[in-house]
């Protein structure tokens, strides 16, 4: 509709809009209708000058009792722009309730004099000599319901684009004549918005990223009971194939999860090597895999434990005790399993203790060194029993230089944060992130003391980090 300049901005009301996406959690169920009832547009001769939004937020959770939920927004412009973190709120929940309604404060989608929240002002810099011009964008929130330790118990993302159209009166030659076009009362800008949910099987994932590569087990097939590895996997040697097998019972985190037998006697659950060059053509500068992971309720460890997936650049040495790496033969950042009290901690009521198995250019030994999830109170000890979602983030060194970045997040904790690792050396560019070591080992030169299990779901890839040192999303 047109806009006297004196209003400069437009104001879009929809309702009923809702978008529902998939949740985290063991059998937990969270809900996002996601109304955006006052979405704002300000214009001046043609050009948006801002965009705001003031949205609406209905939350729905079952079986779960939260004392509180985060929302966070993010924002983005056209394609291929990336996604900028725009504002976040807290709220108190009372448990006896299953759902709430929250008004969010109106923030900014894009700011032209400040060039905040959308981070490039060209993707809506629209001033059409005549007609019609239409830039997009797109909202992200993240919802996640917490127990009054803090712990996630269930979270979801919802998002939806939004388009703005500004039609330019062919009369107004250029932004010289705008006072004198003003003052005539010729109302030259007319402006609309458009909110629309967007489906999350839209390029938008829990991460607001998309994956370069997903290892979801709900559309495996079964054969006997065992796990088919999927065919886009470079190499999925995923033996003994006895040892794996899909479960949708209890303990499944959601659908369908791959359940890895370590049985007493035996070492190796589970092994793949899936190379990045078959997705994206080339090894990686960095890379973050998130997954989700349970050990089973008897789960005993022993010595140092054992071994979790993680990345490589294995290019001759980076696991078997091929070691020591000198930075031109490779490197290797697998998780590992191990007991809190080897590295110092307290015995921490019988948890399992989260590392990484690191060979990189700097160590001494034959084998790897294992290195604790240690900080942020040990964050990175864990139940037996209970479903926790991974991160994993590595960044390659400046050749030479100990500038490599590996870090790990427990339910969104920073648990692992090294800044000052060697991985190549000087003149070995080629050197990179290779492939995601899909593996769950027991040992070292022990093996399993029992029949037990680790349990996993929901593993993708990306090629750019999502949190940072602080747990917020990049």
């Amino acid at each position: 509709m047109p806009l006297s300049r004196r209003q400069f901005g437009a104001l879009v009301a929809l309702s009923g809009m809702s978008l529902t996406a998939g949740c985290f959690g063991q059998s937990e169920e969270l809900t996002i209708q996601l109304e955006a009832n006052d979405v704002v547009v300000t214009t001046a001769t043609g050009k948006v000058r801002t965009v705001s939004a003031a949205p609406t937020v209905a939350l729905q959770w079952s079986e779960v009792r939260p004392t509180s939920v985060d929302l966070t927004w993010f924002v983005k412009g056209p394609r291929g722009s990336p996604w900028t973190r725009v504002g976040s709120a807290a709220r108190a929940i009372d448990e006896s309730e299953n759902e709430m309604v929250v008004s969010q404060s109106r923030f900014d989608l894009f700011d032209r004099e400040t060039q905040t929240s959308l981070p490039s002002a060209s993707s809506f810099d629209v001033e059409p000599k005549r007609g019609r011009a239409t830039k997009t964008g797109r909202i992200l929130l993240h919802a996640a319901l917490h127990d009054a330790e803090g712990n996630v118990l269930a979270e979801n993302d919802a998002s939806a684009s939004f388009d703005v159209t500004v039609t330019r009166d062919p009369s107004v030659k250029s932004s010289s004549n705008r006072t004198q076009t003003e003052n005539a009362g010729v109302e030259s800008d007319a402006v609309s918005a458009n909110l629309r949910a967007v489906p999350m099987n839209e390029g938008v994932s829990v991460s607001g990223l998309t994956p370069i590569q997903r290892l979801s087990f709900d559309d495996q097939p079964k054969f006997g009971g065992a796990f088919d590895p999927q065919s886009n996997w470079s190499y999925a040697d995923l033996q003994p194939k006895e040892h794996l097998e899909l479960v949708s019972d209890d303990r499944a985190h959601r659908g369908q999860s791959l359940r890895v037998a370590l049985d007493e006697g035996n070492h190796k659950g589970c092994i793949a090597d899936f190379q990045f060059s078959d997705t994206v053509g080339h090894s990686l500068e960095r890379a973050h895999a998130r997954y989700y992971v349970r050990f089973s309720d008897e789960f005993e460890v022993i010595e140092a434990g054992g071994k979790l997936p993680g990345f490589g650049g294995k290019y001759g040495c980076g696991s078997g005790g091929d070691g020591p790496c000198d930075g031109t033969d490779g490197w290797s950042a697998r998780g590992g399993f191990d007991r809190p009290e080897r590295h110092g901690f307290d015995e921490d009521e019988g948890k399992i203790q989260l590392a990484y198995y690191l060979y990189h250019a700097d160590m001494e030994d034959k084998y790897g060194n294992k290195d604790p999830w240690g900080v942020n109170d040990n964050a990175g000890a864990i139940e037996r029993g209970k479903w926790y979602r991974l991160d994993c983030y590595v960044e390659m060194n400046t050749p030479g230089k100990n500038d490599g970045i590996l870090r790990g997040w427990v339910d969104g904790t920073l648990a692992y944060d090294r800044t000052e690792l060697k991985f190549r050396a000087e003149g070995y560019e080629n050197i990179g992130v290779k492939s995601w070591l899909h593996e769950v080992y027991y040992g070292g030169g022990w093996p399993s003391p029992r029949d037990q299990a680790v349990f996993i779901d929901g593993v993708e890839m990306f090629d750019r980090p999502l949190l940072d040192a602080e747990g917020e999303r990049s």
